[in-house]
């Protein structure tokens, strides 16, 4: 399966991470996302401990994702409405 590509989205890999965690932005919050909900979790995990307290985990199929990409209805998804 292809990277789903989102025109809002940092795309950074999760091996790459180490490298590059400091492209994240601080000032708002943020959600990991992967075809792999592991992946995504080890992503939350390395930016929870590199001080990162505004992720959260995208816990979504690409289908139901692509479905829900209408304004605001993702961030309710991530503040757990």
């Amino acid at each position: 399966m292809g990277q789903l590509a989102l025109p809002f989205a940092l795309h950074i890999p999760v091996n790459e991470l180490p490298a590059r965690w400091q492209e994240v932005p601080t000032d708002r919050m943020v959600a990991t996302f992967c075809s792999s909900v592991t992946r995504a979790a080890v992503a939350w995990a390395y930016l929870q401990l590199h001080g990162l307290d505004r992720v959260r985990i995208l816990d979504a199929r690409y289908s139901e994702l692509t479905e829900e990409l209408i304004p605001g209805k993702v961030y309710k998804r991530l503040k757990g409405q």
